[in-house]
């Protein structure tokens, strides 16, 4: 009986024209202007969907399935270089091959290195399925260390999309920044 009822709000949210309290049904696509590989595209598109998920959204996987489409543009570009701190982790790898083997360890430091810093800009767009309409759009910008655990593909999406999200459904006037 609860799962029945479950179902049929479901099935109520996702009948509204326009997502004013953000439910709905909702599919993820990262725009190829964004120029991501599959796997980076994939990751971003499941941060992205991890925020859409908090406002209520109800995320189904595949392309053109849900009532809205939110489609993601990242754009990136390097703006100078920071210094930051080495791995504090230790690694090892190692190889086997026809001709003999080898083994490296990496150790901890505690020294810093330059690195890029990368400023990212995500513009997030959700766009009625059905008529193509676009009903929201914003963008937010941040800045990460390159290579850095923030500046992961699923890191970016979840933190640029939440805060994209937080200000859903009123409209974003100009670029929302993120730390």
């Amino acid at each position: 009986m609860a799962g029945a009822m479950e179902w049929m709000a479901l099935a109520l949210l996702a009948q509204a024209d326009v997502a004013p309290s953000g439910a709905g049904t909702i599919t993820v696509a990262v725009s190829p202007d964004s120029g991501l590989p599959v796997p980076a595209a994939a990751a971003l598109a499941e941060g992205v969907g991890d925020a859409l998920t908090e406002r209520q959204f109800l995320i189904l996987p595949g392309r053109d399935v849900g009532r809205y489409t939110a489609i993601v543009t990242l754009e990136r570009h390097e703006q100078g270089s920071v210094t930051a701190p080495g791995s504090a982790v230790a690694a090892t790898s190692g190889g086997l091959g026809n001709w003999g083997a080898s083994a490296r360890v990496t150790l901890p430091t505690r020294k810093e290195g330059v690195h890029a810093l990368i400023m990212t800009t995500m513009t997030l767009s959700i766009v009625s399925r059905s008529d193509g309409r676009r009903l929201w759009t914003g963008s937010a910008l941040t800045a990460q260390v390159d290579g850095s655990a923030a500046d992961a593909p699923a890191a970016l999406g979840r933190s640029l999309g939440r805060a994209l999200m937080s200000r859903f459904p009123e409209p974003v006037d100009g670029t929302v920044s993120v730390p």
